[in-house]
């Protein structure tokens, strides 16, 4: 069993869920095509589903203290009467900004979390995974803010190895997320993540 003294491993991916973070990756790998292809064969292997993004201030860093001391708290104000996961595999935990992360228990021996932010929740934005994926090629290829059919098909084909799209209602979305993406991006002289 766990106690207060465990040290728990926490498993957070700020590609996925982590929008300054991710936009400040871009930007760098616009610059680099090491870093370029680096991200490339990252956003190339996100799941197609929803993808939850937390837009608040903490860094990825912060995060990860934040919650390991709220987990520290649970457990020696439960006096280790019930386990941190005592009826389900996740647990919902709020930070001092508001924003709700899910703790999902790993299926290690080791204290293994997975921390993602939670879905429809304060400082967090849902955006589906496909779409996610060819705004953030299209970015890293094609400085283009509004690209064209050809250049949205293309990526999808080429290295995500999706269908082609033919109606304007996908493109939209594509073209939307592209503009979130490019209104978090940060400053030429803005350091996004202190890390």
């Amino acid at each position: 069993m766990f106690d207060a003294n465990t040290t728990w491993h926490i498993q957070y991916n700020p590609w996925k869920h982590h929008m300054n973070w991710l936009t400040w990756q871009i930007r760098r790998a616009r610059e680099d095509t090491f870093l370029r292809d680096a991200a490339i064969s990252i956003i190339s292997g996100f799941n197609n589903n929803y993808i939850d993004i937390y837009t608040g201030i903490y860094s990825p860093e912060q995060i990860i203290l934040r919650i390991e001391n709220l987990i520290k708290q649970e457990i020696q104000q439960t006096a280790f009467v019930k386990p941190l996961f005592d009826t389900t595999p996740y647990k919902l935990i709020t930070l001092e900004d508001e924003s709700v992360w899910v703790l999902q228990q790993g299926n290690h021996e080791e204290p293994w979390i997975h921390i993602h932010p939670a879905k429809f929740t304060p400082h967090s934005v849902r955006i589906y995974g496909t779409l996610l994926k060819t705004a953030i090629l299209l970015m890293l290829l094609d400085h283009n803010k509004q690209p064209e059919l050809a250049e949205i098909n293309r990526v999808r084909t080429t290295y995500l190895r999706l269908s082609p799209l033919k109606n304007s209602y996908s493109i939209e979305r594509i073209k939307e997320t592209v503009t979130l993406l490019e209104m978090n991006m940060p400053c030429d002289n803005e350091n996004a993540i202190n890390s």
